[in-house]
């Protein structure tokens, strides 16, 4: 298991502050590899309270990497995620945990890295926000639900890009759109 120090040091950067992310996209990325999201075992001293359970699972201590890579319902997602990133690239991605908080992107997807970045970056952060819905609001989410939302993100990352006027943004978005 990595610890925050390697995250950052195998992190691209650029991709982290990718022009096709909005701010709060880019902050929420620097905030997953620096693991500065205040997940439930930060807040235990033992870690195998009951409290500190997954939201999800409840199986698990909820850590930043259990919570987006490792339980069920996060590679539901990526499961997902992968499929459409496949329909647009060709290639099978390997959503790794360096991919995943790092957006540390392959060589066989570098003309893809913006398609990527997009669709990673949203997925985590729908996670992140389903978990906060699930947690603190007492809402029971599916994973199908969870992969509408990512639909219904992307979708409106569209309507934005099409406001900016960066047409090679858009033509990204249009493609992930259509590999929904």
């Amino acid at each position: 298991m990595c610890n925050t120090n390697t995250w950052a040091s195998q992190t691209n950067w650029k991709n982290i502050h990718n022009s096709i992310l909005s701010n709060h996209l880019k902050t929420f990325n620097y905030r997953c590899v620096w693991d500065n999201l205040p997940v439930l075992k930060k807040f235990c001293l033992n870690p195998l309270d009951s409290q500190a359970a997954c939201t999800f699972c409840h199986a698990c201590p909820e850590t930043l990497i259990h919570l987006l890579i490792e339980c069920d319902f996060s590679q539901r997602i990526w499961q997902y995620t992968a499929q459409v990133i496949q329909r647009i690239s060709n290639t099978k991605p390997l959503l790794t945990q360096p991919l995943i908080i790092s957006m540390d992107v392959p060589k066989q997807e570098k003309p893809y890295t913006q398609h990527t970045v997009l669709l990673i970056t949203i997925g985590k952060h729908t996670l992140w926000k389903i978990r906060n819905q699930v947690r603190y609001e007492g809402k029971q989410i599916t994973h199908r639900k969870a992969i509408a939302r990512i639909k219904q993100s992307v979708k409106y990352r569209l309507t934005l890009e099409s406001k900016r006027v960066i047409p090679f943004n858009e033509g990204i978005l249009q493609q992930i759109t259509d590999a929904l």
